[in-house]
């Protein structure tokens, strides 16, 4: 095996596996689609940028640095066999080596198979271990993430989730390619005019279909905007309230269309004003996403009386703050 110095400190060890997870990055075979079709083609095609983005946001982080923080503008080359080099002098300066003979010996000592081989099944490995994995399983797991990410890396979440927002994400293969299902998995064009009586009129204008198994699909046509979509999220977060956000929402809902909502059988009109609120609180400009409160402020120009000419009450912004992971 190849031979490292025994008295690393963590600091070193973590500068070691940054330089070598961006070459890896930057060089690996990227799949044109995922083989199970449960994630979109243009989400499969820049899982390594994404990854990349955190790469260089946790090593820019340890080195107080603020570049390089793209892949694109690494010094690693997009070659496998290049980029392989490039790691291993780098490794070398950092330890303190006599570079041609570190590279050689970590050669002999297969990192270059070993190399070889994570460039070429990398990603196509994930995608292999994704679909193995239950639904149930990957939501959870993406919540506890979402949960923990550091601060260092806020700003390239934010950035990665505004740009899959705002982009057309190709059909999942088996899917009406007349429609884009958000969904873990690939679903049917549900056809609206016929759905059981639990499925409110709300949920069917914007676009929600509610799944026997507790899940949810947003269904939207090719033409849809993105403000389609972030009005289809707020409904579709609706029916999974915790018990204390639920019942602030259903009293706010109430007060605001003058109609009792009882519990989680709300009618179109308490639908509706929870989606306004939610336009509403990033008008005013509280939510955290400048983009998302142009978007809102171009589509009402003006507040009074528009459909969110509503008030809101500092309970229910505090919700929305933290749907919006601000505060």
């Amino acid at each position: 095996m190849l031979q490292l110095p025994i008295a690393m400190s963590p600091q070193t060890r973590e500068r070691l596996i940054d330089e070598a997870l961006v070459g890896l990055l930057k060089s690996c075979k990227v799949p044109q689609s995922d083989p199970s079709g449960r994630i979109p083609g243009q989400v499969v095609q820049n899982v390594a940028e994404v990854w990349g983005l955190f790469a260089l946001a946790d090593s820019n982080h340890r080195l107080n640095r603020a570049k390089p923080d793209t892949l694109k503008d690494s010094l690693y080359s997009s070659d496998p066999d290049e980029a392989r080099t490039q790691v291993l002098v780098k490794w070398a300066e950092i330890l303190g080596l006599n570079q041609s003979d570190f590279v050689m010996d970590a050669n002999r000592h297969r990192f270059l198979e070993q190399w070889s081989s994570m460039t070429a099944a990398m990603i196509a490995g994930f995608l292999t271990g994704f679909a193995r994995t239950p639904d149930e399983i990957v939501l959870k797991k993406a919540r506890r993430e979402a949960a923990s990410i550091p601060e260092h890396r806020l700003a390239k979440a934010r950035y990665m989730v505004e740009r899959l927002a705002t982009a057309p994400l190709s059909p999942h293969q088996g899917v009406n390619p007349q429609s884009h299902a958000a969904s873990t998995e690939p679903q049917r064009v549900p056809d609206f005019s016929d759905r059981t009586s639990n499925v409110i009129p709300a949920q069917r204008r914007y676009k929600v279909e509610e799944r026997p198994d507790g899940k949810a699909t947003i269904n939207l046509a090719p033409d849809a905007k993105p403000l389609d979509f972030i009005r289809a999220m707020v409904v579709m977060m609706q029916p999974r309230l915790v018990a204390k956000d639920a019942e602030v929402c259903t009293r706010w809902v109430s007060i605001v269309t003058g109609t009792a909502a009882a519990g989680s059988q709300w009618k179109p009109a308490h639908v509706d004003a929870l989606v306004n609120g939610f336009e509403r609180f990033y008008w005013d400009g509280e939510g955290n996403n400048a983009w998302l409160t142009e978007l809102i402020r171009k589509e009402y120009p003006e507040v009074k009386g528009s459909p969110i000419d509503v008030k809101l009450t500092d309970d229910i912004r505090t919700i929305f703050r933290r749907w919006t992971a601000k505060g």
